[in-house]
């Protein structure tokens, strides 16, 4: 019917606008700087068209985590009298050991030439894997330290704020996978 064509490319115009915006805006305020408003002008424009490449993988992630915020507020204050089952605390988190396969066809889509739609499509699905692993890696993080989720994510969300962030993302990734 054309509605993802017509979403995707009201998204597209939406951040291409906001950088566009903020791009004009490096530039104007430049002075002396130049040379730095254009590299920053740039780096915006880039990672705008990035955002908009894996805007349905992130999509994906954030409507599973409004379905477990859904459920979770449903299951603790609905009438029901505890007959329905409650989310489990987030260090038992599993998943199927075959999605790690849906990781590797996405990683192999991106890394084949075979067009622009492709290597999105196999982006978005690194994007949407990543995601579960690296939340898989938390849970394993937090099953084997034994601290509390309060605790964890107090140290997590420090140190992602921390110019060390990417290693830390990497980490998840590799504990989640190797949990696997």
């Amino acid at each position: 019917s054309g509605a993802w064509r017509a979403l995707d490319g009201a998204v597209h115009r939406e951040i291409a606008a906001l950088t566009g915006r903020m791009a004009a805006q490096f530039t104007a305020q430049s002075s002396a700087e130049s040379q730095l408003s254009e590299m920053l002008a740039t780096a915006v424009k880039t990672a705008g068209e990035a955002e908009w490449t894996v805007f349905p993988g992130l999509a994906a992630l954030q409507t599973l985590a409004a379905l477990a915020l859904a459920w979770w507020v449903f299951a603790r204050f609905a009438p029901h009298g505890g007959s329905w089952a409650q989310l489990g605390p987030l260090r038992e988190l599993r998943f199927s050991d075959h999605l790690v396969w849906v990781a590797i066809a996405g990683l192999v889509v991106v890394l084949l030439p075979l067009g622009a739609g492709a290597t999105r499509a196999g982006a978005n699905l690194l994007v949407l894997m990543g995601g579960l692993y690296s939340l898989r890696g938390i849970a394993v993080f937090l099953h084997a330290t034994r601290v509390s989720p309060a605790v964890a994510g107090v140290f997590l969300g420090v140190f992602a704020l921390s110019p060390l962030s990417q290693f830390l993302l990497a980490a998840r990734l590799l504990v989640g996978f190797r949990g696997t």
